[in-house]
């Protein structure tokens, strides 16, 4: 029997984002759950990216670490970067890690977690980890034997084990479409476990344990092509 694991939906979410520069805008009031306002500021903007995806602050560090894709999200390209940005101010950034350079292969790279000295990646069916101080690959686990479809996101839980979402979908020239997947991975050492989602989820995208409630918070993601 494989291991249940309790979901709390955190919020829905769309797939994918927009290419190109980050839009410019003042400050919106946004609304909150519990139907008050609250000032969305913006902070800062890091131009000219061509498919940001995800974001993973290193405190260790104080700088952010930014997974690109240059392709489609379930394309084996090769053709993405991860970059390195300095919290204090958004205009220092370097490449950490560029696919096809130093032993780097990236396809397209999603969410991250940082555990130790190692940045995790999920980038579609595999889980990459780089050294988080130089960008040097450490470690390249597959998930296909346990049909991983579009690995999404990457958290590290309370027993130390790193859980990733897999959403299901093949993001192609064809559109979203859905073979299936939707699953949450659980890796403890090299050991693999596929987990019992309770509910049943479809379409798991990101993940983050909540200290505070002692929960896990799951969102997912909705795309009107998805079949």
């Amino acid at each position: 029997m494989r291991p249940v694991f309790p979901v709390l939906f955190a919020m829905a979410v769309a797939v994918g984002c927009e290419s190109g520069r980050a839009a410019r805008e003042e400050p919106k009031r946004a609304q909150t759950s519990e139907g008050g306002d609250s000032l969305a500021r913006k902070v800062g903007e890091i131009e000219d990216l061509h498919a940001p995806e995800s974001v993973r602050y290193d405190s260790l560090q104080d700088v952010f670490f930014v997974s690109n894709m240059q392709g489609l999200g379930s394309d084996k390209d090769n053709h993405a970067f991860i970059l390195r940005v300095s919290a204090a101010d958004y205009a220092k950034m370097s490449i950490f890690a560029q696919s096809g350079e130093k032993g780097v292969e990236l396809n397209a790279p999603k969410g991250m977690a940082i555990q130790a000295d190692t940045l995790w990646v999920a980038d579609i069916d595999v889980l990459r980890g780089f050294n988080r101080l130089t960008g040097a690959p450490v470690a390249t686990i597959d998930f296909r034997q346990y049909g991983a479809i579009l690995l999404n996101d990457v958290a590290i839980g309370p027993d130390g084990s790193l859980y990733i979402t897999d959403t299901g979908i093949i993001m192609s020239e064809k559109g979203v479409l859905h073979p299936g997947g939707d699953k949450i991975f659980r890796l403890q050492g090299r050991s693999i476990q596929a987990l019992a989602l309770t509910p049943p989820t479809a379409w798991p995208n990101g993940i983050t344990w909540d200290k505070r409630q002692k929960r896990w918070l799951v969102s997912r993601s909705i795309h009107s092509s998805a079949n």
